[in-house]
């Protein structure tokens, strides 16, 4: 791991991450007074910024390499990272190098301190990456930055900025109900406050949202484009589909995708750049996003849901592409989430669930849940996995899903 003469970059990613996931806040005062300290000023770069409950991270994805393809200069902050934590912060599609990391975090653990003396606090761990990226993108000649959102969008981080060009709503479904409210109205909410009158927005939020979604932009004069996506499936594996009588081929896959390749299709005619047809064909076919309906072996698949509405699409891409087989869930969430739903809903599918544990300051213990439905394995889940993958049956798929961060830590350690 690159250092410089006092630190690792190794020291400074734990830093970032031992800091408060989340401040209380009422306002974005104080993220505002950040980017103004640091004279934050992309004026002269189209700026999107992309939010929703499942598929940010696929839109974003998508939109990078078809920009790639066009051959421009492209900055894209996501998260969370799935195998190294430079995937948060993108330059033309690759991670930061360790070199840039280290000196960009290194800066930031400075400021931060510089910030709690003339603000009277410090910012927070999602706080300290927005601005991070905020930093190294205007300090890098691009042509487009791409910002998701981290959670919500009212009080976002990446919202603290005031000048996006686009704005792009995957869907609204229920995640994060503790700081976004338990309606989806109140989540829809959170997630419109990213608009800004007389902006623009592309959004591909279920039909029966639209009429909320019209009454918010009318207000703010935004420009809308509310798509409900026609499209046709040709092929699962590889994901190919029609739309608007033009086929095209997915480099992710899952059923699931067909919408976010959609919304990314449709923001990039929108952006300035006058891209082609082939540049965009070119972006969805080489797009690549590990622990979004991944084949790490036959019939084994990773898969990032980490809600019960992403756990609702990952299960309607199973039956789409794998009709006839039966399904072996390999579970493991983060306290945070809806857990009793989320394994509802997979128990109307399979009746082999199990429970597992892997390391993560957010892991609460599985073992509460366990049942005759749901085993629960107390142990090395890599020894587990490798243990069932060899023993696996000719008509059965074992998925691992749960969680983004459980996903990250399987690809990274299952080999």
């Amino acid at each position: 791991m690159k250092t410089n003469e006092y630190v690792t970059l190794t020291d400074l990613i734990d830093w970032v991450e031992s800091q408060p996931r989340f401040n209380p806040k009422t306002d974005l005062k104080r993220m505002k007074e950040a980017l103004f300290m640091q004279h934050i000023d992309l004026s002269n770069t189209f700026m999107i910024h992309v939010a929703g409950t499942n598929g940010k991270g696929s839109v974003t994805q998508y939109l990078t390499q078809m920009f790639v393809e066009q051959g421009l200069h492209v900055g894209t902050f996501s998260s969370p990272y799935i195998i190294r934590f430079n995937e948060r912060l993108q330059i033309d599609g690759k991670p930061l190098t360790d070199d840039i990391l280290l000196d960009l975090l290194s800066e930031i653990k400075t400021f931060n301190h510089q910030f709690e003396q003339h603000y009277g606090e410090r910012l927070s761990f999602f706080e300290l990456l927005t601005l991070a990226a905020f930093i190294v993108f205007m300090r890098t000649s691009l042509d487009v930055v791409i910002m998701e959102v981290g959670i919500g969008g009212l009080l976002d981080a990446t919202n603290a900025y005031d000048h996006y060009d686009l704005s792009l709503i995957t869907n609204i479904g229920f995640d994060h109900m503790k700081q976004l409210g338990n309606t989806l109205a109140s989540i829809a909410f959170n997630k419109l406050g990213i608009l800004r009158e007389k902006g623009h927005l592309i959004t591909t939020v279920d039909q029966s949202l639209h009429p909320y979604f019209k009454a918010y932009t009318e207000k703010l004069n935004v420009d809308a484009m509310l798509l409900d996506p026609i499209s046709d499936i040709v092929s699962d594996i590889p994901l190919v589909f029609t739309y608007h009588h033009v086929t095209y081929e997915s480099g992710l896959t899952g059923s699931f995708q067909v919408k976010n390749a959609i919304l990314a299709l449709e923001a990039a005619k929108a952006s300035p750049f006058n891209l082609t047809l082939k540049h965009i064909k070119d972006g969805l076919k080489h797009t690549y996003l590990p622990g979004r309906f991944q084949h790490i072996r036959p019939h084994v698949i990773v898969d990032g849901a980490h809600n019960t509405h992403a756990i609702e699409a990952l299960i309607k891409a199973l039956q789409l592409t794998y009709p006839q087989q039966r399904f072996h869930f390999i579970f493991s969430v983060l306290g945070d989430k809806d857990i009793n739903q989320m394994l509802a809903k997979l128990s109307t599918v399979s009746n082999r669930i199990d429970l597992v544990s892997f390391p993560d300051p957010r892991f609460i213990s599985l073992s509460n849940y366990q049942s005759d439905r749901f085993k629960y394995i107390d142990g090395d889940v890599i020894s587990y996995i490798d243990k069932v993958t060899k023993e696996i049956a000719v008509d059965e798929i074992i998925v691992i899903t749960g969680s983004l961060h459980f996903a990250g830590f399987v690809l990274k350690n299952y080999k």
